[in-house]
């Protein structure tokens, strides 16, 4: 059995990788979601997603949005959990993508994983990172990289990715929001043509 740990910025991160961490659970292997930033209204929605897909474990690591720093206490947060859990394969955000995101959250975020992996497994602060052994995870795979180099075929778990993605009202709602306030009414009504707007 494998431990795999999924670093996720936002929870529909869990849902997009959720044909792979379905795979996983199904296979008998740990899967353990980390969420980094998650509104407290959003957290059960999360939690049942990810309880669809298989994942009884999510943690939330309690970084907000906009506020938060590339900084000792974040890396503390991402190393204590490597080395608590000490998973076999980690699955985050890939790095090339994020530098071309325009949250900076994103940018930063893709630097705090990338650094924090490496000195997981250094004798770095093991007190401040809950006296838990340096552990360096040996594979990691990025979510939706430019280029790829692993593809699964999921289609088995489609269904309960669609199913799991419904449940997220509150990220679902929110990016509406986001894009219906910076698209023109005739460009929503090429994309969706029976829209009102």
């Amino acid at each position: 059995m494998k431990t795999i740990l999924m670093l996720a910025s936002f929870g529909l991160e869990i849902v997009e990788c959720g044909g792979a961490l379905a795979a996983h659970v199904e296979k008998g292997d740990k899967v353990v979601a980390a969420v980094t930033f998650a509104r407290e209204e959003a957290r059960d929605q999360i939690k049942q997603a990810a309880e669809i897909l298989g994942i009884k474990e999510v943690h939330f690591l309690g970084f907000t949005a906009g506020e938060w720093e590339l900084n000792l206490a974040s890396r503390v947060k991402i190393v204590s959990l490597l080395r608590q859990l000490r998973p076999d394969i980690v699955i985050l955000q890939d790095p090339e993508h994020a530098q071309h995101d325009f949250d900076p959250d994103r940018r930063m975020l893709a630097l705090l994983y990338s650094e924090s992996l490496a000195i997981s497994g250094r004798d770095w602060r093991v007190e401040e990172c809950g006296g838990f052994k340096p552990f360096m995870p040996r594979t990691f795979y990025y979510m939706s990289p430019h280029n790829a180099n692993c593809i699964l075929e999921i289609s088995k778990y489609y269904s309960r990715k669609i199913e799991a993605l419904a449940i997220l009202k509150s990220q679902i709602t929110f990016t509406a929001e986001h894009y219906l306030e910076r698209t023109s009414p005739e460009l929503l009504r090429t994309l969706v043509p029976n829209s009102k707007r």
